[in-house]
């Protein structure tokens, strides 16, 4: 297995579960270099010695603050990606040396066994505001249309288009959508101990979607984009894996939101007929669906996020979460 040099800087910017050092003082200034660095410093020990809750305490407030910059969103999102639960060297092992749970419908039960949640515990929120952060990295140079940003009115302003964020944070953002995927279905889909499916999702029509479907539907999207911007710089095993997971469901979801929008099911038949967005919308999945807030707000990403969960439900070819 190898992994390239920017896959790599994930541990060294974000993650940092094994080289941090400790950093025992109370309480740091933002504002300067100093104690900016001393904020992060502590978050990284905390996240060593796995105090989730704390590195969310610690990181939080210079995340919300005028002070924040690309290096506290990945911190921030690892804070949460703690939180969910997600092991960022597990899972390349994992991917590695046990391709066949990440092939074809097993991709599904595999992330649901290892992504554990239920009401109250904060896992599958966590992946949502890990995936705010992560979209809000945007790459040096990059001017992001208000047509695209997300969270346009707050410090991490971030965009719907993968183009625009750095490579790390699309990297990232594969796994942690892994982990709301997993989470999202353990907790709505009543699955059994072997993670097959127990109850279908809830988010079949425009009507039913709610902020939780849109922010599923989201996963399985950013999942896909995040496989797709990291192909050229991940090889070996993983690479071979995750390429194998998008060529699999990389059109088969964009024909799923291609259906949501047309209110379709995959026989063409009428479904959801509160969703008549022209096919030529939709080609591919739009923009709207990859953030739930933008998602929930259009009919748009409703339509399409409906259409992903249809197909999860019940691909006729057998794909979906069985």
């Amino acid at each position: 297995m190898r992994v390239l040099l920017h896959f790599r800087r994930i541990l060294d910017l974000s993650f940092l579960l094994f080289t941090a050092a400790a950093c025992t003082a109370p309480a740091y200034d933002p504002s300067t270099a100093v104690g900016k660095k001393a904020i992060l410093e502590q978050v990284h020990y905390l996240l060593t010695t796995s105090q989730c809750d704390a590195a969310i305490d610690v990181i939080g407030p210079l995340y919300n603050s005028i002070y924040t910059d690309n290096e506290v969103r990945m911190a921030f999102a690892s804070a949460h990606a703690c939180k969910a639960e997600l092991n960022y060297f597990q899972m390349v092992n994992s991917i590695a040396t046990n391709p066949a749970a990440y092939t074809g419908a097993a991709l599904w039960q595999t992330l649901t066994q290892i992504f554990q949640s239920a009401p109250g515990d904060d896992r599958m929120e966590s992946t949502w505001l890990a995936t705010d952060a992560l979209q809000a990295a945007i790459g040096s140079g990059a001017v992001v249309p208000t047509l695209y940003q997300i969270n346009p009115d707050t410090d991490n302003v971030g965009s719907l288009q993968p183009g625009d964020r750095t490579d790390d944070s699309n990297s990232y953002l594969l796994f942690v959508s892994m982990a709301g995927i997993g989470a999202t279905q353990n907790r709505y889909g009543n699955p059994g101990p072997s993670g097959l499916k127990g109850t279908d999702l809830p988010w079949s029509t425009h009507d039913l979607m709610d902020e939780v479907g849109c922010a599923y539907a989201g996963n399985i999207v950013n999942m896909l984009d995040g496989i797709n911007v990291a192909s050229s710089t991940i090889s070996g095993d993983v690479g071979g894996t995750l390429a194998d997971i998008y060529d699999l469901f990389g059109a088969a979801i964009d024909n799923a939101c291609l259906f949501g929008c047309t209110g379709a099911d995959v026989f063409g038949v009428v479904f959801d007929a509160d969703c008549v967005i022209p096919g030529t919308e939709c080609q591919t999945c739009p923009l709207e669906v990859r953030n739930r807030t933008t998602c929930i707000e259009s009919t748009k990403g409703r339509c399409a996020a409906a259409g992903v969960v249809r197909y999860i439900n019940d691909d006729p070819l057998g794909f979906g979460w069985q």
